[in-house]
C-alpha cells in the first residue's frame, strides 16, 4: 500500500508556483484543506469573464471536474488496478510519497480528470495532505471502486 509522508503543509506548498500557493494559502484559510481543493478546481475565474464556450453559468461542469479529480485520486492513493503501474513506478524508489510526487501525479490524473496538470497539481497537493494527515489506511477505508 502507498503511504505519504507526514509533513506541514507548508512543506507541499514547495512544489507549487508562488502564485498558487499564495491563492491556495487564503483558500485553506477561508474554506479548510478539501473545500479548498474543490474551489480551486471549481473557480470560474473573474465575475465578468466568460468560460470557455462563452458560458459563465454553468457550475455543474465544474463540479463534475472535481468528482473526477477525487474519484481518480481516490483510485491512485488506494490500489485501483487502472493505476498499478504508475504506482509500482513510484514505490519502486521508496515506500513513503513526498510532495515530489505531485507532478508525475498530476501528469498521470490529468487525462481522466481533463484538465492539464498544472492546474491539477495544487489541488492534488491538499488532497495528498489532507490522506498523509488521516493515513492512507483510514482515507481509503471509506472509498468502493
Amino acid at each position: 500500500m502507498i503511504e505519504i509522508e507526514k509533513k506541514p503543509l507548508e512543506d507541499w506548498y514547495e512544489v507549487l508556483k508562488p502564485y498558487q500557493k499564495s491563492v491556495l494559502e487564503q483558500l485553506v484559510e477561508r474554506y479548510g484543506e478539501e473545500k479548498a481543493a474543490e474551489e480551486w478546481i471549481t473557480a470560474m475565474g473573474p465575475v465578468q469573464t466568460a468560460t470557455f464556450g462563452g458560458d459563465t453559468s454553468n457550475r455543474v461542469n465544474q463540479k463534475m471536474y472535481w468528482n473526477r479529480l477525487k474519484d481518480e485520486f481516490d483510485k491512485f492513493i488506494c490500489g485501483h488496478s487502472s493505476y498499478k503501474e504508475e504506482q509500482e513506478k513510484l514505490l519502486s524508489s521508496g515506500k513513503l510519497l513526498g510532495p515530489g510526487v505531485v507532478s508525475s501525479l498530476a501528469t498521470w490524473i490529468a487525462p481522466a480528470v481533463g484538465m492539464p496538470p498544472s492546474i491539477i497539481a495544487p489541488a492534488l497537493v491538499l488532497l495528498l495532505y489532507i490522506a498523509a494527515k488521516i493515513s492512507v489506511k483510514a482515507y481509503c477505508a471509506t472509498k468502493n471502486f
